[in-house]
């Protein structure tokens, strides 16, 4: 076969399987501008706060947040999923809570805040409290104090199935509020290997588009439904080249996710 007519079959491959990408996430999409205003109240960025040096000279420093879902309330106490991993509990960090209302100050800046200390601008958001976790599964549950009026997201009542369509509601890449949708891509959970984790963890796969910022973040069904929270992401491959737009999420399934609800015992009042 000639240079030339090996080129122009390349060229009709990768066509090909682009199309076929392109399809595919073309079908597992529903309007994700159903996804409200008020339906992203939910959503939580949670910023942490890491702090270096000794008692003679503290350095604190601020990530761009990673995320997590709201689910149930008592008084002016807001309580959220999360990932384990988001908020490791050690000496060195703590974590503040940006609701989908509140700007970082990155984004404050940018459309022309006054400027103020990184740490006198973030003392205005209140502090997170872990309240329970599953280190085993990478779930947390924590909560915060706010007068704004924000959004439960309910519990399903089933787990979710293979090529049911799902929703994600994240803050990847220092971005807010982002919905993606998708389907879900396996039967049952599959072992999930993280090198900067100690175990692995079992997950369910799915198609909606998550990055950097996601962790923690509900996995929603079309009801706008808890069905699982994400633990991460995989980015497909072709040909040994990342394609970035085609991440794949896990989520720890609703199963787990209800089991730490209820060994927490905040919804039957013990931690209230």
């Amino acid at each position: 076969m000639s240079k030339k007519r090996r080129w122009i079959l390349s060229i009709i491959v990768l066509f090909s399987v682009f199309s076929v990408l392109y399809l595919k996430i073309s079908n597992d999409q529903f309007d994700i501008n159903s996804v409200d205003q008020t339906t992203k109240l939910s959503n939580i960025r949670i910023v942490s706060m890491i702090t270096k040096g000794n008692e003679d000279f503290k350095h604190i420093s601020y990530d761009s947040g990673s995320s997590g879902s709201i689910f149930y309330k008592t008084g002016n106490t807001y309580y959220a999923l999360t990932a384990y991993h988001v908020v490791p509990e050690n000496k060195s960090n703590s974590y503040i809570v940006l609701t989908e209302n509140d700007k970082s100050m990155r984004e404050y800046m940018n459309e022309g805040g006054q400027y103020m200390g990184v740490d006198q601008y973030y003392a205005q958001f209140p502090r997170l409290n872990i309240v329970a976790v599953d280190k085993e599964n990478d779930i947390a549950i924590v909560s915060f104090v706010s007068s704004q009026d924000l959004t439960l997201l309910p519990f399903a009542s089933v787990g979710p199935q293979k090529g049911e369509r799902c929703v994600t509601i994240s803050n990847p890449d220092g971005r807010h509020g982002v919905v993606s949708s998708g389907k879900i891509t396996t039967n049952k959970p599959q072992r999930i290997h993280y090198s900067n984790r100690e175990k692995d963890v079992m997950a369910i796969k799915h198609s909606a588009h998550i990055s950097y910022g996601s962790s923690g973040s509900a996995l929603l069904n079309e009801d706008f439904e808890i069905i699982g929270v994400n633990i991460g992401g995989q980015k497909a491959t072709l040909f040994n080249f990342e394609l970035s737009y085609f991440d794949r999420g896990n989520a720890v399934p609703l199963e787990k996710v209800v089991n730490l609800v209820k060994k927490s015992g905040i919804i039957n009042g013990e931690n209230h």
